[in-house]
């Protein structure tokens, strides 16, 4: 009778953990936790090649992918440490159908991982509703491999301001690197982009509003590295302005400008310091 007993709370113990292992890999998009949540990923916890996230919001407003968590896309934190290997990562993410108007101080923190040439974001909006507003998040990478795109902040509609991306030492990023970026509509302003001996494949942009807005005040600062396309503090490709916008490069570093790719460019406060 006492084996029994031992056997059946052995095989509901089982159970339970079999059941937690389902749950943790049930996410096959996003995985993440509480409100205001830091989250570590190691190579002890990491859910690879899948997409992760500090926080996350989908369709109905409220939910996670797995309508577990009521969640809220402001002041996360994702930590990624060498030895992961995962897809895209954001600090915060909401989809199409979120009801939220504001994503703020989220962060992406890197100091290693393969990425798997996916984006890393500090704060990710592509709700096509109503404006949602990415202010004050943040992406500092200290390492990784296979970096696709990096934005501080991104948002489909609305203003994108006070976003700020960090990279340095020798990291490779394949594609642009982006402070605040409006995509249908709305203004980027007091974004900033700081690489310090790093390698940008493609363009490096403080502000870029993609349509029909304004970029006011965002800024470049190179030390050391490679830009392999455009620098530019702000990036206006139609129906808007780009005022005191800066680039400022120190030390050894290579770029490529061309005016010709440039539609709407501030090139008042561009600064070279030797």
């Amino acid at each position: 009778m006492k084996g029994t007993k031992y056997l059946s709370r052995l095989a509901e113990k089982r159970m339970r953990n079999i059941l937690a292992i389902i749950a943790m890999f049930a996410c096959t998009s996003i995985c993440l936790g509480d409100v205001g949540k830091t989250r570590i990923l190691d190579s002890s916890n990491a859910i690879h090649g899948n997409e992760v996230a500090g926080n996350s919001n989908k369709n109905d407003g409220t939910s996670n992918d797995n309508g577990i968590f009521p969640l809220d896309p402001n002041n996360n934190t994702l930590i990624i440490e060498d030895g992961v290997r995962v897809g895209a990562a954001n600090g915060a993410r909401i989809d199409v159908g979120s009801t939220f108007t504001s994503m703020t101080g989220n962060k992406v923190i890197v100091n290693g991982g393969d990425f798997n040439d996916k984006s890393i974001l500090g704060a990710y909006s592509i709700a096509l509703g109503g404006d949602v507003y990415v202010n004050g998040n943040r992406v500092e990478i200290n390492a990784g491999d296979n970096i696709n795109y990096v934005y501080g902040g991104y948002t489909e509609n609305g203003t994108a301001s006070d976003n700020k991306v960090f990279i340095k030492n020798k990291v490779t990023i394949r594609r642009d690197v982006y402070g605040g970026f409006s995509n249908t509509h709305g203004d980027v302003k007091n974004n900033e982009v700081t690489i310090t001996g790093t390698t940008v494949r493609g363009n490096a942009c403080g502000g870029y509003a993609n349509s029909n807005g304004n970029a006011e005040n965002n800024k470049v600062i190179i030390n050391g590295g490679r830009v392999e396309r455009n620098v530019c503090g702000g990036f206006v490709v139609d129906n808007g302005n780009a005022t005191d916008n800066t680039v400022t490069v120190a030390g050894t570093t290579e770029f490529y400008y061309a005016e010709a790719f440039v539609l709407k460019m501030d090139t008042t406060h561009l600064k070279a310091i030797h």
